[in-house]
């Protein structure tokens, strides 16, 4: 959806049995004209995907535990955080697995620390993806009377590629790790009765991630086996962590990372803040929950640049973003501009060259180009390398330079600089009606008589060709 765009019409969650019911209602949907594009049928009716505020009414200090916790992917950043966290929160006996075990980098240091702390240390190399090693490491600690009360999956592997280049073997990399890991995990400790069982997952299982297909897939399988252990009476939580500062977490754990993460509206979390969070969400029991430090002014309108997103309108930031600019039945904003005036006296077949021009030259700045002239206008704003951060820029250089309210979806609803220029002279002109139609048309319209409009330009899905 965020790739390709073009080539998604949505996802139908459908039941089991297709009664007339169900089949009546996904006919409804794929004939109706609505924006959703997540839809989930049932005998009961139907369900809309949507993001809302997690009603958390405890603190991290609601939440304790003691004995024995598992960590996977424990000599990792993220794993050495939680493993702090968890012998500040009353843990006696800290497990961290991964594949190499004490071999892993920095293993020592993380036991040294948390023997330090009070805390028993047992570094495992065990590969959770693989069910006897993680079976053959739970039969070891419950013979020596350490059976788990805390288990948290933190293993993960992120791969960088298009969807349309994903090999078999990355995507089962990437499900190996996070899926096979946390099924295992389940199974094995099934009979344990845990305090708590926590996922690790991330915002792009959430709500996606460009170049990162199997990562969100795997991140979002998490949430099915957290519903099944919930439906089971067992402890689950998914957290769907936003990014995290420091210990090389973020992307290559540079400060020029931080910058690109903060312009999208992402604000890496300091670790005792991000867990805090997940404290509260355990003593709230949580069981599919988002982590992240958001603006959402900034965010929503990348995430939705290249296709809307129904998922996150009723985040009350988002509703107010979409909400008119003015009051009144117009979002447009009335001011008497350098532009509008410049339109005003220039013959009607000039104007829209005019204007074509001005998006062109916003454009070329936005790309880094220092010549708008090789700007194709009948290009896509996409294939021209336009980015969602770029399209949020091009917003703000038009809103600059005519005055208007630009929305969001400009470069969504507009593809190329010559749709744009179509909507933005509409817009420019609107107050100035003389300029779409002579007083004998206009005067037709009124009438409800037959106008004959020639030389309409008709643009042909995917291709530059003009019909008259």
């Amino acid at each position: 959806g965020l790739e390709a765009p073009d080539l998604l019409g949505g996802l139908i969650d459908l039941p089991e049995c297709l009664d007339e019911e169900v089949m009546a209602s996904l006919l409804g949907t794929l004939a109706g004209s609505e924006d959703e594009d997540q839809v989930g049928i049932r005998p009961e009716g139907r369900y809309v995907r949507r993001l809302v505020r997690a009603p958390v009414e405890k603190s991290e200090s609601d939440w304790s535990t003691e004995g024995t916790a598992l960590i996977s992917g424990g000599t990792g950043a993220l794993g050495q955080h939680v493993a702090r966290w968890l012998v500040e929160r009353g843990c006696e006996h800290i497990v961290l697995t991964s594949r190499r075990g004490p071999d892993s980098p920095g293993a020592d240091g993380i036991r040294d620390e948390l023997e330090l702390l009070g805390a028993k240390v047992t570094i495992a190399a065990c590969d959770v993806s693989r069910q006897e090693s993680v079976e053959s490491l739970l039969s070891t600690l419950r013979a020596s009377g350490e059976t788990p009360r805390v288990v948290i999956h933190t293993a993960g592997i992120l791969s960088m590629a298009m969807v349309d280049e994903l090999t078999p073997a990355a995507l089962d990399d990437a499900l190996a790790a996070k899926v096979r890991g946390a099924w295992n995990l389940h199974e094995q400790t099934l009979q344990d009765g845990l305090d708590a069982f926590v996922l690790y997952g991330s915002i792009a299982g959430l709500w996606g991630s460009g170049q990162q297909a199997a990562y969100c897939a795997a991140n979002a399988s998490l949430v099915g086996l957290a519903e099944a252990r919930r439906s089971g009476g067992h402890a689950a939580t998914v957290v769907h962590w936003g990014p995290w500062a420091g210990d090389g977490m973020l992307d290559g754990g540079t400060q020029a990372a931080e910058v690109k993460l903060r312009k999208r509206g992402l604000s890496p979390m300091e670790p005792r803040r991000a867990l805090a969070g997940l404290g509260a969400a355990l003593a709230s029991e949580q069981s599919d929950i988002a982590i992240v430090d958001v603006s959402w002014q900034r965010f929503a309108p990348l995430l939705t640049f290249a296709r809307k997103s129904p998922f996150i309108l009723t985040v009350p930031e988002v509703e107010a973003l979409n909400q008119p600019s003015i009051t009144g039945e117009s979002s447009r904003v009335v001011i008497d501009s350098a532009l509008r005036r410049e339109l005003l006296e220039m013959a009607q077949g000039a104007r829209i060259h005019r204007v074509t021009r001005l998006i062109s030259e916003a454009t070329a700045s936005v790309l880094g180009l220092s010549d708008a002239s090789r700007i194709d206008v009948r290009t896509g704003f996409l294939d021209l390398g336009l980015d969602s951060l770029m399209a949020v820029d091009l917003r703000k250089k038009l809103e600059e330079r005519t005055g208007l309210a630009v929305p969001a979806t400009l470069a969504f609803d507009h593809p190329t600089v010559e749709d744009a220029a179509a909507w933005l002279l509409a817009e420019l002109m609107a107050e100035h009606p003389q300029g779409h139609f002579d007083d004998e048309v206009r005067a037709q319209i009124a009438a409800h008589e037959p106008v004959a409009i020639v030389g309409v330009g008709l643009r042909m899905p995917g291709g530059a060709t003009d019909l008259e």
